[in-house]
């Protein structure tokens, strides 16, 4: 006979073992016996190693599920259901099928859980946890946002398993990114209460940098996804009582649409009249200033690290890396951008970069368009900070600027072979010099003069 098989009624192979005696103060059953569904022995064979492994999780389960920690004691009490034969479900849904109720009521008078007399009552407190799994009393664990991922990790094992380590490492570099992107919107809030308000909430941060940071529609969908995919698995499998707060919130293409750009006129005078921008804290108004004549992202601006920052140089310019923590939005990206006029100011002024605002480039958006559309400085709607970097794009094509410097500019992708180092800062700087709107041109630059804040 095979170890741990058994064949009994009807010739069904049955998974039948004693309880090891390291788990018998928590496991009061002297034998296990589970059912395999079927009569050939070479399924029951497979079977039994699958059987056998969760057995082994749900004993060590139950030894941590005897400690304070609710989330293990919680997954013990799925773990002892499953087991017993049935499906854990919370009490509140379980009162509404009364079949259920009583099997699962006649399965515990079986394993002697509703003694009559009160002093082997006390004897039969160990089977208080299959009490629990059973009758769906067993609390839902606080599992937060940070700590979501393992648990989902846990459960998505078969996912995996064929892939390579890199490939791992690829498959679940999204989803930490997308759960990380949800935290810095919402905190690090539990999973049960993950509601539909806090979906929309990142759908809205989706199509704003959708809109103004040139990310694309299937970009959102993505981050989307592997969010649903990880909350839903976790609502799921652990009963959370979720109704699915991350359905139907795909982007559509029409949400792609262009900011417009500033009018030069209008632009020169928001950044160059101090009393345009008074209230605005001062980090704040340095980016906006050092986005005019480099015409940055928003986002490559924050997060300049001082080493990005070179100003000791014949000409002073920054440069757009990636870091271990932080990578760009293409590899196009990466480029390095000389400083001319009120934008050499303000990174003059600031070269150690903005501490106030890093990683927090979102944050920093908001609070500039509110402070804009509240003092009347967006000619409409449509426009936001991000109208400077379009306004920059304008005065780049205006001059005929080749091809090449303009994406080396901007970091966007140059669509023809690429030969040589390119243009370099000397070049750049011409160019920049020529379209800069900030500079006297009787020969003094706003870096010569006052910062004006």
């Amino acid at each position: 006979m095979p170890m741990h098989l058994v064949k009994r009624e009807g010739g069904i192979w049955h998974y039948w073992r004693r309880v090891p005696k390291r788990f018998a103060d928590v496991d009061s059953r002297v034998f296990v016996k589970i059912s395999l569904e079927t009569r050939e022995l070479a399924k029951a064979e497979r079977a039994k190693v699958v059987v056998e492994q969760e057995l082994e999780i749900f004993w060590h389960s139950l030894k941590r599920g005897g400690g304070d920690n609710a989330r293990e004691r919680y997954f013990a009490a799925l773990e002892r259901a499953r087991l017993e034969g049935f499906e854990y479900r919370p009490a509140a849904e379980l009162v509404q099928d009364v079949q259920s109720v009583i099997a699962r009521l006649e399965r515990l008078e079986a394993m002697g859980a509703f003694p009559a007399d009160e002093k082997v009552a006390e004897l039969v407190e160990d089977l208080k946890p299959a009490r629990d799994a059973l009758m769906g009393m067993a609390a839902v664990p606080e599992l937060t946002l940070s700590t979501a991922l393992d648990q989902f990790y846990t459960y998505t094992k078969d996912t995996v398993r064929k892939k390579s380590t890199d490939q791992v490492r690829r498959w679940k570099a999204p989803r930490l990114k997308a759960i990380n992107n949800l935290i810095a919107l919402i905190g690090d809030k539990p999973v049960s209460q993950i509601t539909r308000q806090d979906a929309l909430q990142l759908k809205s941060w989706w199509v704003e940098r959708v809109v103004e940071e040139e990310y694309t529609p299937n970009s959102a969908n993505k981050d989307i996804g592997h969010l649903a995919q990880v909350i839903d698995t976790l609502n799921d499998l652990m009963k959370l009582g979720l109704d699915r707060p991350f359905a139907k919130l795909r982007l559509s293409e029409a949400e792609q649409k262009t900011r417009p750009a500033f009018e030069i006129d209008r632009l020169r005078a928001m950044v160059l009249d101090p009393r345009k921008l008074e209230g605005l804290n001062e980090e704040a108004v340095l980016i906006i200033q050092a986005m005019v004549e480099t015409g940055m992202r928003p986002i490559e601006i924050c997060n300049l690290d001082p080493s990005d920052i070179v100003l000791k140089h014949n000409v002073p310019h920054v440069k757009i890396r990636p870091s271990n923590t932080r990578e760009l939005k293409t590899a196009y990206s990466k480029r390095d951008i000389p400083l001319v006029g009120i934008s050499l100011t303000a990174l003059q002024a600031a070269p150690n970069g903005f501490p106030r605002y890093r990683d927090r480039s979102s944050q920093l958006s908001a609070n500039i368009n509110k402070f804009l559309r509240g003092h009347d400085l967006l000619p409409t709607e449509d426009h936001s900070l991000y109208s400077i970097r379009h306004t920059f794009q304008d005065r780049l094509t205006a001059v005929d600027m080749p091809d090449r410097v303009q994406t080396e500019l901007m970091g966007h992708k140059f669509n023809r072979p690429k030969y040589g180092s390119g243009p370099t800062l000397e070049h750049k700087l011409e160019w920049l010099e020529r379209i800069a709107i900030t500079i006297d041109r009787t020969g003094n630059s706003s870096s010569d003069q006052p910062l004006l804040l």
